[in-house]
């Protein structure tokens, strides 16, 4: 209707790309930072309650509030201020747009006074800019949460990569997972988490029926060794075998399955005492499983409690109901025990 009323209403299209460029560099570092200081306000809490039984014993609950009271500060601080940033930015996004819409006005207002332009041509104008401006104020105004999104993928990934991963090419391992007729190798090892290497090795060999102990000081790296046959590790020298096959050919999964891990820290999950046994293998049977519990000595108490193996623990629970008492409670009674450090 009018070329020199539609080159105003785009003359606002520059001033918002520039905004946006400027926000969203900005914008992608502290939301990074933001996301990093959540996780580890999040992280010091579970920290914290994870390890409740240390910090009573040590009193250290003032010591611990302290810490987590200065965590959560400076992560305050830091959400603070990127809100406020997202605020300004749509405050400058908003006066562009009106001003733009002010533009409009005020020279379609001069051209309706002149004849070149009428009543209904203007207000069709004003109809259109806010069916052009609304969608360019909204994508402006979600760029923020847009960014926070980005952030928070990136972390993601970042975690995932952490995980060796299936290489190119990997196979699935078909065999028997009870065949127990697999010997394990190591060969001229070398894993380093940092510039200096954590832990080296030069062989080791584990024939099938044979019972391998790792002994060595604390942080001398036997569970880190340990930890490069399922692949929680890749080693940066060197490689690990089943059968004569580096367990980097293998796909993670189909290696993972193969192997039964008891963990340093045992972990129950909420249901029964059979989910948790079953969960090594989810198609064990009742048998299977009572199986497994006889092998590990615990059918005897498992057998006393009420409802046996379909007893429901809580999660996060160390032990079910009935458990003995602590190994240090045990000592306390006892007076020909000394104390240790």
């Amino acid at each position: 209707m009018n070329v020199t009323i539609a080159l105003l209403s785009l003359t606002v299209v520059p001033f918002m790309y520039l905004c946006l460029r400027y926000y969203t560099r900005t914008l992608v570092n502290r939301e990074e930072r933001v996301k990093e200081l959540e996780s580890k306000l999040l992280g010091r809490l579970y920290e914290t309650f994870g390890a409740m039984k240390l910090v009573k014993s040590f009193a250290r609950e003032p010591y611990e509030l302290q810490r987590y009271a200065t965590t959560g500060v400076t992560t305050m601080n830091a959400r603070i201020a990127i809100t406020w940033q997202q605020s300004l930015f749509s405050v400058v996004v908003s006066t562009i747009t009106i001003l733009g819409t002010a533009l409009v006005v005020i020279v379609g207002g001069d051209y309706v006074m002149t004849g070149r332009l009428t009543i209904g041509q203007l207000t069709v104008v004003i109809s259109y800019l806010g069916a052009v401006y609304g969608p360019l104020s909204a994508i402006a105004h979600t760029t923020g949460q847009l960014q926070g999104a980005l952030a928070g993928t990136k972390r993601v990934r970042g975690d995932v990569r952490a995980d060796p991963g299936d290489r190119r090419g990997a196979r699935r391992d078909r065999r028997d997972r009870h065949q127990g007729r697999h010997p394990v190798r190591g060969r001229r090892l070398h894993l380093s988490r940092t510039a200096r290497a954590c832990c080296t090795t030069s062989r080791f060999a584990a024939k099938p029926g044979e019972v391998i102990a790792l002994v060595g000081l604390t942080g001398a790296g036997k569970t880190t060794l340990v930890s490069l046959i399922p692949r929680f590790y890749d080693p940066t020298v060197g490689r690990v075998t089943i059968d004569g096959v580096d367990v980097r050919q293998y796909r993670v999964r189909s290696l993972r399955e193969k192997i039964a891990i008891v963990l340093q820290d045992p972990v129950l999950f909420a249901g029964t005492i059979a989910d948790n046994l079953r969960y090594g293998r989810l198609d064990a049977t009742d048998e299977e499983i009572e199986q497994a519990a006889r092998a590990a000595h615990a059918h005897e108490f498992i057998a006393r409690l009420p409802n046996g193996y379909q007893t429901e623990i809580a999660a996060g629970r160390r032990q079910p109901v009935g458990r003995r008492a602590p190994a240090a409670e045990r000592r306390a009674g006892d007076p020909r025990r000394t104390r240790r450090s």
